[in-house]
């Protein structure tokens, strides 16, 4: 127990502040004992990461890196029933200017189903695209970057 009261001080009081501040009431009202730098999310461009490298991550020819984001939206409809809006983008990185890229998304609403993968490698790409609509019917699309058919 006097273990877990250690770490949520030391949480509390260093850059990991409430992860759910910011989504209540409370995230628009000044905070006592904080500076105005404080009150914004921990950004990777923050003066505090710059001595992890990641400032330089791009830059070095021996970085691996993976990046993915992703939002999901939720209402009801008219008649009551769920709609859902979802998309999640990824990247990963490699040594020698190896990238693929990944984009799906997802609409409900519109019965639309969209998935994107990318290869990259320096300036060339391929990207390859599929599109399903609510009626069933798919469309792909092949994008060629610096490269011949």
């Amino acid at each position: 127990m006097h273990t877990m009261r250690q770490m949520n001080s030391m949480m509390m009081n260093s850059m990991f502040r409430d992860p759910f501040e910011m989504m209540g009431q409370t995230a628009l009202m000044p905070h006592p004992g904080r500076g105005s730098h404080n009150d914004m999310p921990v950004s990777l461009f923050d003066p505090h990461f710059g001595r992890f490298g990641f400032n330089n991550m791009g830059a070095d020819g021996n970085c691996h890196s993976f990046m993915s984001q992703s939002v999901m939206t939720m209402s009801s409809g008219p008649d009551g029933r769920p709609q859902v809006y979802q998309e999640v983008m990824s990247t990963r990185t490699a040594p020698g200017g190896i990238k693929e890229t990944k984009k799906t998304v997802s609409d409900s609403r519109s019965g639309m189903r969209k998935m994107a993968i990318g290869h990259h490698i320096g300036e060339r790409a391929h990207i390859l695209e599929r599109e399903r609509n609510m009626r069933g019917e798919e469309e792909e699309r092949q994008e060629f970057i610096n490269l011949d058919e």
